[in-house]
């Protein structure tokens, strides 16, 4: 039995959000007239960042207050802490849509499976962000609905962004699987949720025994040739 709704993250699985911060963080910088420390004030935003989206997805910070605390953290590391973090906090958010770039196959893979299959995406990021930046891209025609944790009040791997997934969708279970890059909480929630899921891995990550994903690609594209995609065409 071949899928009915195929859900995908959107940062890092299909667009690359990994490029788009770099572009997003510089420009931010630069208006601001921060000293970019020769790249060292990037890397311990992306320390501050990357543990306030891990408190978010642990339910202990909220989305409002992740927006402004990694902005707070990165200044009180700097000698710029005389600036507003909730300016800073507006200023890349708004800079983020500027810059779209892909993952390598997304836009083949995406118009290949649109074909046969309801394609969704189901992202933790800013509700205003992730409409904008999926509205910049091509892989807009393809994709017939973007839901955000914002959206539904839970982030990943909480259970109601896949549950209202599975309505827009008109899916089950079932018929249903997960494609995303992040362990904790595209392949968690979708093992939550018993649901098939693909782990995205292009860098190689080391696996987790806690969290095992259906499959496991590096290459967006080998996911058209996996089981009960129905022999679509030679991987892209």
């Amino acid at each position: 039995m071949t899928y009915q709704l195929i859900l995908f993250d959107l940062d890092d699985t299909l667009l690359d959000f990994s490029r788009t911060q770099v572009v997003a963080f510089a420009s931010v910088v630069e208006h601001f007239g921060m000293d970019a420390e020769d790249g060292a004030l990037f890397e311990r935003y992306q320390v501050f960042s990357k543990d306030c989206w891990r408190r978010h997805e642990l339910g202990t910070l909220s989305k409002d207050a992740l927006r402004t605390e990694r902005w707070r953290m990165t200044l009180d590391s700097t000698a710029s802490d005389h600036l507003d973090d909730e300016e800073l906090a507006e200023a890349y958010l708004d800079e983020l849509p500027r810059h779209t770039f892909h993952i390598n196959g997304a836009l083949e893979v995406c118009r290949t499976l649109a074909e046969r299959f309801t394609l969704g995406v189901v992202t933790n990021g800013f509700e205003s962000v992730q409409h904008r930046r999926l509205a910049a891209s091509p892989l807009r025609e393809h994709v017939s609905f973007l839901l955000t944790s914002e959206a539904v009040g839970e982030p990943k791997p909480g259970r109601a962004l896949f549950d209202r997934a599975l309505e827009l969708g008109d899916a089950t279970i079932d018929d249903t699987v997960m494609i995303g890059d992040n362990l904790g909480s595209d392949i968690a929630g979708a093992n939550g949720m018993s649901m098939d899921s693909v782990w995205f891995n292009p860098v190689g990550a080391q696996p987790s025994p806690e969290i095992t994903a259906t499959h496991t690609v590096s290459r967006l594209g080998d996911v058209l040739a996996l089981p009960r995609m129905g022999r679509l065409v030679e991987t892209v």
